[in-house]
């Protein structure tokens, strides 16, 4: 019997160390890829294009979205959703009808001459093919 208990405490001390072992390694792994991650990441090097934007919104409200990417799905939705948690808490909506709408171009052509909205002027052109728009008159 005393052996019968022995090997059942050399198992459960065997099965405690493998878990550990395995926790451990998990955890050395996670750190690992943390360090050593893309920096930036794309995420953040996306979101940097919309910071200075910032200063020219509203603090709280909602603006405009347009885009000369589909936003509907693929890589102009995932962009889209960026921008909405880059000007958070500023709610973006795809709207060209609010007082200021965000222009979000990545072709060349609409980098160097943004498309006109109408009702709209071109209040602010940052780097990148970011613009804002102002409904009505002069700047």
């Amino acid at each position: 019997m005393l052996k019968e208990r022995r090997g059942q405490s050399y198992a459960l001390i065997a099965m405690l160390a493998f878990s550990s072992l395995s926790i451990g390694l998990s955890f050395i792994k996670a750190c690992w890829l943390y360090l050593h991650r893309p920096s930036p990441d794309v995420i953040s090097a996306i979101e940097s294009r919309y910071i200075p934007l910032k200063e020219y919104l509203p603090t709280i409200g909602v603006v405009g979205y347009v885009s000369d990417q589909s936003v509907q799905k693929g890589v102009g939705l995932w962009r889209y959703y960026i921008v909405q948690y880059a000007l958070a808490p500023v709610t973006v909506i795809r709207d060209s009808s609010q007082n200021e709408v965000i222009g979000d171009y990545h072709t060349p052509s609409a980098m160097v001459h943004p498309p006109k909205i109408p009702n709209h002027r071109i209040w602010r052109v940052f780097h990148g093919g970011v613009v804002l728009y102002k409904h009505g008159g002069d700047p």
